[in-house]
């Protein structure tokens, strides 16, 4: 992306455990964090070696996954749910 606001291939991404790279552009900063995206500039260059760089740390790869699925869970309904609940008990 070269601009952007809220974006639902953040969302898409998390819940496929897609790491991702992303351009350092509207809100997809504040979407994801460092251990699951790797951040560049909307330069064609840096976006290449950002490709040739996790295709050649395999091992990145899977330590980005690991981030996803904790940030998956961080963002599912039953947790959303319990979150809510635990709020409203909270407050009676």
């Amino acid at each position: 992306y070269i601009e952007a606001t809220q974006s639902g291939v953040v969302t898409l991404a998390i819940n496929y455990l897609r790491p991702s790279i992303s351009t350092e552009v509207g809100a997809l900063k504040e979407q994801f964090s460092d251990d699951v995206t790797i951040f560049v500039k909307p330069d064609v260059d840096e976006l290449s070696e950002a490709i040739k760089y996790l295709l050649q740390h395999p091992e990145l790869l899977e330590k980005m996954k690991y981030s996803l699925l904790k940030l998956r869970e961080s963002y599912s309904w039953e947790k959303i749910a319990k979150d809510l609940n635990y709020k409203i008990l909270a407050e009676c």
